[in-house]
């Protein structure tokens, strides 16, 4: 091709390529929603809940899945302001009407399902609706093995979740199973959370008075988080745990041990004078009142006292 040719073909090319084509106006509640996210970070409540509703309604006013999806967004917006400001019933309408609009819609993405589900169940479960929350964290398990597969590690937090509202309705039996799934599923993913889920099917055998398989539970515990933590303050909880477990069966020379480990690692890590050291001495003190050592107990007792008086005087 002749060099002077191919540059005016490029000029050509390049003169269609400026011509622009008229643009689509932008959707009208793109820059509420955008206005309502800068209010969020700024964590201006007001301002957000404004522009979220501002977009909803833009929305509302409009058809098809792109309002729908603007509609939802909303709606979580509108939400999770409520939500973070502890208004914990206006955060669950809003939520349920995510919920309402996505199964209503033609095809709505089951993660979004789960998600709207999982949201539900939360605040309902902050303000004691255990049986609601329940019903909503098991249709979003039972979504998600659909989705995943019943052996997904991703079960494992949703299990817990369930299993912790099942305790608190009281049903120990289906606490168990859920916890003993979710063990099965870390196990084998070798995921963090066993020592946890180990630790809370300790207490629902507790519970049960099943203690013959609660102890190697509180045992395995404590053995699972000495090797991931060494002796550090974050080891406390557990060596409690167990000291109190002692404790309720009146094995009162097991439980003392665990309870001045803790107190050593408190010392070592904070000093004697810390304040930090008071909950730890007054489990010792109750356990010496029932050991019969009424005077330890008493300066225990006192030293307690005396830490958490000084650690109000800072505040």
């Amino acid at each position: 091709m002749p060099r002077f040719l191919g540059l005016a073909l490029l000029a050509l090319l390049s003169g269609c390529a400026a011509v622009r084509r008229p643009q689509p106006p932008a959707a009208p509640w793109l820059a509420p929603l955008g206005e309502a996210d800068k209010a969020l970070h700024r964590r201006q409540y007001a301002e957000a809940q404004r522009k979220f509703q501002a977009a909803l309604q833009k929305a509302d006013a409009s058809q098809g899945p792109p309002a729908a999806d603007a509609a939802a967004e909303s709606l979580r917006g509108l939400a999770f302001v409520e939500y973070v400001q502890g208004r914990y019933a206006q955060a669950e309408a809003y939520y349920a009407r995510v919920l309402a609009s996505l199964e209503a819609g033609p095809a709505a993405p089951p993660l979004e399902v789960v998600a709207a589900l999982d949201d539900l169940a939360e605040v309902e479960s902050l303000q004691g609706e255990r049986n609601k929350a329940a019903l909503h964290c098991e249709r979003a398990l039972a979504l998600s093995e659909k989705i995943r597969g019943p052996e997904h590690p991703s079960l494992v937090r949703r299990l817990r979740s369930l299993a912790l509202l099942y305790s608190a309705q009281g049903r120990a039996d289906k606490a168990e199973e859920a916890y003993s799934r979710a063990l099965a599923l870390a196990e084998k993913a070798g995921a963090p959370e066993v020592e946890d889920i180990v630790s809370d099917l300790a207490m629902v055998y507790q519970g049960q008075n099943r203690l013959k398989e609660a102890e190697p539970l509180y045992r395995r515990a404590l053995a699972l988080r000495e090797k991931r933590l060494g002796e550090t303050p974050e080891l406390v909880s557990t060596l409690n745990d167990l000291a109190l477990f002692y404790e309720a069966q009146r094995r009162f020379d097991q439980a003392e041990g665990p309870l001045r480990r803790s107190l050593a690692i408190l010392e070592k890590a904070y000093g004697p004078r810390d304040g930090r050291l008071a909950p730890t001495l007054e489990l010792y003190s109750d356990l010496l009142h029932q050991m019969g050592r009424h005077e330890g107990a008493r300066i225990v007792k006192a030293r307690a006292n005396a830490l958490r008086g000084r650690a109000e005087g800072r505040r």
